[in-house]
């Protein structure tokens, strides 16, 4: 809507070529329309492509989540109905928290494994976005700069950079909480009630928590995680390229003043 609130003649929202003549009506309203139209389509298609990635790490949280509390009550969840209501037999419990430990040790493999799939699936592409995040972030913190006073497109800048933003964190949020929840996996082991069972049930908890030990994370095209932390290195290098495109700005103002 930006174009319609100049006060000059309005033109279209995209500059592109258009092998039309779109300074006459009706060919500059349809053409606007088209414009309008394949915007909202691209919006919707990227907020779908990251929305789906979303909901796989967040199912990836989920699983964990349920993972961590199946360990830590290992033996709430390995009695019967009835074993909780009698003594059951010592032998016969700890066989069947034997059974859960094994179901629990193959809940976490796959788990791992299809967080390498999604990984591998949406990595280059998560890398890719962030590239290009550091670099919308940079040109659009310029850009406000550029903007002298209150209009739509000072809005538009506003609310595009608090929507990126929004993006990218979600992102990095619930891949730390991959993280944090993964590195949890050890300490909920290690309070499954484990003293009194069998040695076999020992070393097979031993050998799970030396496993678990190794932090899950989704990395973005092999090279970084996503945290917290990388989510402060892109606002921290959006930054620092708008500081140096900025003295750039400035240094060749003021060169152009000398000459004059």
């Amino acid at each position: 809507i930006y174009p319609c609130t100049v006060a000059k003649k309005p033109f279209l929202p995209l500059a592109a070529h258009i092998p039309l003549n779109t300074d006459y009506s009706p060919t500059f309203e349809i053409t606007y329309a088209f414009e309008v139209v394949g915007v909202l389509l691209g919006a919707w298609a990227g907020v779908n492509t990251d929305g789906l990635l979303i909901g796989f790490i967040i199912f990836i949280c989920a699983q964990l989540t349920l993972l961590n509390d199946s360990l830590e009550h290992l033996r709430e969840h390995s009695m019967d109905v009835t074993d909780a209501n009698e003594d059951a037999s010592r032998g016969v419990l700890d066989e069947k928290m034997k059974a859960t430990l094994i179901d629990c040790i193959n809940q976490h493999g796959q788990i791992s494994e299809f967080k390498k799939e999604v990984s591998s699936i949406f990595g280059t592409i998560t890398l890719s976005q962030f590239m290009v995040s550091v670099l919308t972030l940079c040109t659009n913190l310029f850009e406000l700069t550029t903007v002298s006073e209150l209009n739509v497109q000072l809005f538009a800048l506003l609310f595009y950079m608090m929507f990126l933003l929004t993006e990218i964190y979600c992102m990095c949020y619930f891949g730390n909480e991959i993280i944090l929840k993964s590195f949890q996996l050890t300490n909920s082991a290690y309070h499954s009630d484990w003293p009194n069972c069998s040695l076999d049930f020992k070393k097979n908890l031993i050998v799970f928590m030396t496993r678990s030990h190794i932090d899950m994370k989704y990395l973005a095209g092999n090279l970084f995680p996503l945290s917290l932390e990388t989510f402060v290195k892109i606002i921290k290098s959006s930054v620092s390229y708008f500081t140096v495109l900025n003295q750039l700005g400035d240094s060749s103002e003021y060169e152009t003043r000398n000459n004059l």
